[in-house]
């Protein structure tokens, strides 16, 4: 049997997948489709997502990770089987070792936030693909002095014909206002928590911004004002958490000594 390391950042919006020694081979949506008639995966990844918004009844489009957790795990589970068959071979006989992460995000509330937005200002009713695309192009963390604006297509919530309006930057980020103080005050429980020498080197270096959330416009700005720690978001936030479970992959013994009782992860989990 062959042996394969693998690592994974399993992302509300993104699954990454990192193979020893080939780098992150995989990097696509962590959507799936589904047939409903007998529950079979019909898409998965880019595929599902060219779906999302497209598909008959017969099919549904499924985001199995909300809010940073599992929502779906028979669909996680084999959208997982899928990514890692495709970065290691579908064909191969192999027994990966794998470490998964899954660090905690308010993709999914984004979204909905802002499509709650266009519902209540515009009687527009769009998609999760379409919020998203907002939320990249426009959103931002912070008031801009100088405002800027997105066309955005839908449907139109009365007379459910298709619609155009224009939405602002500032107005996104008043749509964004829950969840990002939810972000802002799961920072501070955190550091609520931090032992006093570590809190201390966190004041001196400041805090690394990782993941799509880090994209969002003047985030490390905003973290810096609230927490009063300085913030930086990092070179490449999409690929972090993947290249940092490969790196884990050459500490393995260090990770499971670190590892709670298995007693204790049955009552976290």
């Amino acid at each position: 049997m062959l042996a394969k390391c693998i690592g994974v950042d399993l992302g509300t919006a993104n699954v990454l997948v990192y193979v020893k020694g080939r780098g992150i081979v995989i990097n696509e949506p962590s959507i799936v489709a589904v047939a409903l008639r007998d529950n079979s995966i019909v898409a998965v990844g880019r595929e599902a997502r060219e779906m999302e918004g497209r598909t008959p009844e017969a099919i549904q489009v499924i985001r199995p990770m909300r809010h940073g957790v599992i929502a779906d795990y028979l669909t996680t589970e084999a959208m997982l089987r899928y990514f890692i068959g495709k970065a290691v071979g579908r064909f191969s006989f192999v027994k990966p070792e794998v470490v998964i992460c899954a660090p905690a995000g308010a993709t999914g509330v984004e979204r909905r936030a802002v499509q709650e937005a266009c519902e209540a200002r515009y009687n527009l009713i769009i998609g999760d693909r379409t919020a998203e695309e907002i939320k990249i192009a426009i959103g931002t963390a912070l008031p801009l002095e100088e405002d800027i604006s997105y066309q955005v297509r839908g449907r139109d919530l009365i007379t459910a014909l298709p619609k155009t309006i224009t939405i602002t930057a500032n107005e996104v980020h008043q749509a964004l206002q829950d969840s990002l103080q939810a972000v802002v005050g799961a920072v501070r429980a955190v550091l609520e928590r931090t032992p006093p020498e570590l809190a201390s080197d966190i004041v001196d270096r400041g805090i690394v911004l990782v993941g799509g959330g880090a994209l969002l416009r003047h985030m490390d700005r905003l973290l810096t004002r609230e927490i009063g720690v300085p913030c930086y978001v990092a070179d490449n936030p999409l690929e972090c958490v993947a290249l940092g479970a490969g790196i884990a992959l050459d500490h393995l013994d260090l990770i499971r000594r670190a590892m709670p009782p298995q007693e204790e992860w049955a009552v976290a989990l």
